[in-house]
């Protein structure tokens, strides 16, 4: 007969043995270290140094089929418990093709993601990365289920070409979310409507951030559904590359049905980052003669807006023409202005009444029309030694007189 084994012991006693592991807060790596290395022994001492882990941030890469997640959930409820944030990678194939680029693999639906979620009580950050999201159908909509309230959520990774936008949406409205940042929502079936039937229920989020789409017409397109699928009272903050009219027209029919308690409102219009010189030099800033589809008169609680005026050798008009006429019709509630004057040939550019005309920015900001405005700041982009930008902010202040004479000019 040999000799009695650790695993020999009944399972209630190695329950106390581990949970009388010495921790300290300080030393907490080493605490986990010890279990995980128990785990490593036998699948007895497994099972029962899983009850004892902290699994607080779970990152799948590559996944193929989620049955073994699922699983693992449910067998061990106690470890789920622990999870507070939650990365979930597909597999993905390589596409050679013009584009180049990784097309995923895994597809992934309402249903299951909330299966996995309401495994999760205290799951409050979600990366999704690299899923072909399929349409729900009238089958597998779950309004019963949630909301689950997350402080942040982020997609990620290149969508499928087929994959469904109301697939996304229907993800989206499981949750009650503080942030939605840079959803990347680079492809989808551009011909599929959205449909907010196949909803939970409407989308509820308080910051929405999104970022340029491979092409204008998924950016269009996304703020089209979203435009109809956004709960009208939720959203406080919301940036958006716009990048044609028809994304221009998109965002202003968002902002006039969910836009009464936006609070902080972001408009950028850059080219690409990855364009070539010769593209940036015949760049078409898509706000010139299309900011009267843009009306932010819904946003009734606006306090702060930020606005672009990127230099173009394109301009037909002066490129502070569009920034006036969307404030003058901004909400006498705006504290603070962010104007983004990027890519100046020369210091005292921004002083030009022809190119820029920042001087009618100094009459549409006048102390009667926003009697609450605290700051106005003028962000430029460009590079130059300390005498150029010296001359750079002496031309500004000149052009900009009642601002900076009332102390609201800040320069960056």
């Amino acid at each position: 007969m040999g000799y009695p084994t650790l695993t020999d012991l009944p399972v209630e006693v190695l329950h106390l043995i581990l949970a009388h592991f010495d921790y300290d807060q300080e030393w907490q790596w080493k605490h986990e270290r010890s279990l995980r290395s128990c785990s490593f022994t036998c699948r007895l001492v497994r099972a029962v140094a899983l009850e004892h882990l902290d699994f607080r941030h779970l990152f799948l890469p590559g996944i193929e089929t989620f049955d073994p997640l699922l699983d693992f959930l449910r067998t061990y409820p106690r470890v789920a418990k622990t999870v507070v944030s939650l990365k979930l990678a597909g597999s993905t194939k390589y596409d050679p093709g013009p584009r180049s680029r990784y097309t995923p693999m895994t597809t992934i639906d309402v249903a299951l993601l909330a299966s996995i979620v309401e495994l999760l009580p205290k799951l409050d950050s979600l990366i999704l990365q690299s899923f072909h999201y399929t349409k729900p159908t009238a089958a597998n909509v779950q309004p019963a289920v949630g909301p689950f309230p997350l402080s942040t959520f982020s997609l990620r990774g290149h969508c499928h070409p087929q994959s469904s936008l109301t697939g996304v949406l229907s993800v989206l409205s499981l949750f009650t979310l503080k942030q939605v940042k840079d959803p990347a929502l680079d492809e989808f079936d551009l011909d599929e409507s959205s449909e907010p039937r196949f909803l939970s229920r409407l989308v509820d989020v308080q910051r929405l951030w999104l970022r340029r789409s491979s092409s204008p017409a998924y950016t269009a397109s996304a703020l089209q559904a979203f435009s109809v699928s956004l709960k009208s009272d939720s959203l406080q903050e919301l940036s958006v590359q716009v990048d044609s009219k028809e994304t221009i027209s998109a965002l202003g029919k968002l902002l006039t049905r969910a836009g009464g308690n936006i609070t902080t409102l972001t408009i950028r219009n850059n080219p690409p980052e990855w364009a070539m010189p010769k593209d940036r030099d015949h760049w078409v800033n898509p706000l010139e003669g299309n900011s009267q589809l843009l009306d932010i008169s819904a946003c009734k609680k606006l306090e702060s807006i930020t606005l672009p005026m990127y230099f173009c050798k394109t301009r037909t008009r002066p490129l502070s023409e569009p920034v006036v006429g969307i404030l003058q019709q901004a909400s006498t509630t705006l504290r603070k202005v962010i104007i983004i004057a990027d890519n100046l040939p020369k210091p005292t550019t921004i002083g030009n009444r022809t190119i820029y005309k920042v001087h009618d920015l100094d009459k549409v900001l006048s102390p009667t029309r926003f009697p609450h405005l605290q700051e106005c700041e003028l962000n430029i982009g460009i590079r130059c030694t300390p005498l150029a930008w010296s001359k750079c902010k002496d031309s500004a202040q000149r052009a900009l007189k009642s601002l900076h004479g009332r102390g609201l000019l800040t320069m960056k």
